[in-house]
């Protein structure tokens, strides 16, 4: 899995039971709001940013720990 654009981070909020939710590859509110719930659920500042880079490492860290290859 790929957490290089919003689409993959998409994706990777749905594996992780971030729902609802359309993987449509679309940065909007919804999204944000998603990232978000991620980002406060992690200890991580709610940013909504799908690309900041400690987001993605624990979204790439957590996938991990569910059996993805995350590149």
């Amino acid at each position: 899995m790929s957490l290089s654009d919003v689409f993959g981070v998409q994706g990777a909020l749905l594996a992780l039971g971030f729902t609802p939710l359309s993987q449509d590859g679309v940065d909007g509110p919804r999204t944000q709001g998603k990232v978000r719930e991620f980002q406060s659920a992690n200890g991580l500042a709610e940013t909504g940013a799908f690309d900041d880079p400690d987001t993605v490492s624990a979204l790439a860290a957590q996938l991990a720990d569910l059996g993805f290859t995350v590149v």
